[in-house]
């Protein structure tokens, strides 16, 4: 795209390119103008970059080109300075060749965020691209006379010097740069989720599942760019929470007999990736899943266990205690807790009881009638894999209460009640 300028002493200017299809973009913040043989007036005097802009007759590419235009000022203007230069793959050599009067200073700007002083001087590139080179002959402290030139460098090979390590917990990443890029002042990310950040350790939070590119880029002082590299990570949310709750029944042995001052501690906690701590209520403690504990004397004792991540944290307490004969419940000289389960386990179905539990097969409903009236009852019904699968507590019951069994499969279960006034007791029950 040849070009060719016609310039003015002050301040109007031809410009004509040998193409169709081209913009004009004047450098003066005027608006672009258009054709291949244009007129221009500027507002003064100075030197101006013009960027020529070839577009294809379907207007879907682009070429462009940078020019230096210099419109003279008044008569007598120095218009002296000037200068000379070799390219060595990315290394610049400038000489002075200005013909300015007691000038005694020379003043370079590379173009890319880096300068030099006197009459030759050499710059090393660290990157592909034009630069806009500018010198300024000074007379000690008096400005005489300034000029430009555009520099291109084109013969660079990519750099593979960028490149950052990833951790994520859930959906909070972090990242950090390990580039070796010489020169590298700037690290700017593109998250993959239309975010973006800068520096060279960050941290981001995104805010759905799923896989993102993330890529950075490596700058030097000048913003220009000196390598880029990417990375895909997998992103997946936290859970919803975490909660802590656990329940007490009688140990029996496999002869389904109670096995007094033994209570079975069933951890119904919810939540992934869990730390346990339980608090017996006696001054110990024990960050074991499921611990086994004795304690000396016949309570009551507060249990309490907490479950943590690293999101979230949750506290559940139930009271302890056994009676004389070390039946849960009731107050007795020391009884011993197992978390999890004791072996051997089995089941003792009590015949005569004060509650009558109908019908038996269950349909859809059971009914419990106590005999007489109960300040607290604790009802749970387990199936025969030891699972926990309801758990109801009552206060000041007189009448019977009703049960929803339809979610049930079919199949044989415990109900195992406790109250205030007698041992725990435990009941076989067939939901057809």
């Amino acid at each position: 795209m040849a070009f060719v300028d016609t310039t003015a002493t002050c301040c109007t200017c031809s410009f004509t390119v040998n193409s169709a299809n081209t913009t004009w973009d004047y450098g003066d913040s005027s608006a672009l103008d258009t054709g291949h043989a244009v007129t221009h007036t500027y507002p003064s005097s100075g030197t101006y970059y013009v960027t020529v802009t070839k577009y294809n007759s379907a207007f879907t590419s682009s070429m462009d080109s940078v020019h230096i235009v210099s419109v003279g000022g008044p008569v007598g203007q120095p218009n002296c300075a000037s200068f000379t230069y070799s390219i060595v793959n990315n290394v610049v050599s400038f000489s002075s060749t200005s013909s300015c009067t007691s000038q005694n200073s020379y003043s370079w700007n590379f173009g890319d965020g880096n300068f030099g002083t006197g009459a030759n001087v050499s710059h090393t590139y660290n990157s592909n691209g034009p630069f806009i080179v500018t010198l300024s002959v000074s007379n000690f402290s008096t400005f005489i006379d300034t000029v430009s030139s555009v520099v291109v460098i084109s013969n660079l090979p990519p750099r593979v010097c960028a490149s950052f390590t990833q951790s994520n917990v859930y959906n909070v990443a972090s990242f950090i740069s390990t580039s070796t890029c010489v020169g590298a002042t700037s690290y700017n990310w593109s998250f993959g989720d239309n975010t973006y950040g800068s520096g060279s350790s960050v941290s981001h939070t995104y805010a759905s599942a799923g896989y993102y590119t993330v890529k950075l880029a490596v700058l030097d002082s000048a913003n220009n760019l000196i390598d880029t590299t990417d990375s895909i990570i997998m992103i997946s949310m936290p859970p919803s929470g975490c909660n802590a709750l656990f329940s007490k029944v009688q140990a029996v042995d496999s002869s389904n007999n109670l096995i007094p001052g033994n209570i079975v501690i069933t951890d119904l906690s919810t939540g992934t990736n869990l730390s346990y701590f339980w608090d017996f209520g006696d001054g110990t403690f024990s960050t074991a899943i499921s611990p086994t504990h004795t304690y000396t004397t016949n309570g009551p004792y507060t249990l309490c266990l907490t479950v943590s991540n690293v999101l979230c944290s949750s506290t559940f307490c139930d009271t302890l205690s056994v009676d004389t004969n070390g039946i849960v419940s009731k107050r007795a000289p020391g009884f011993t807790i197992h978390v999890g389960s004791y072996t051997p386990i089995g089941i003792k179905e009590v015949i005569n009881s004060e509650f009558s539990i109908y019908p038996n097969p269950v349909n859809d409903f059971i009914y419990i009638e106590s005999n007489g009236k109960n300040e607290q009852i604790d009802v749970s019904i387990i199936n025969t894999s030891g699972q926990l699968m309801l758990t109801k507590n009552y206060n000041n019951v007189s009448d019977k209460i009703k049960l929803d069994l339809s979610g049930f499969d079919k199949g044989m279960y415990l109900v195992r009640i406790a109250s205030e006034n007698s041992d725990q007791q435990t009941f076989k029950i067939l939901v057809d």
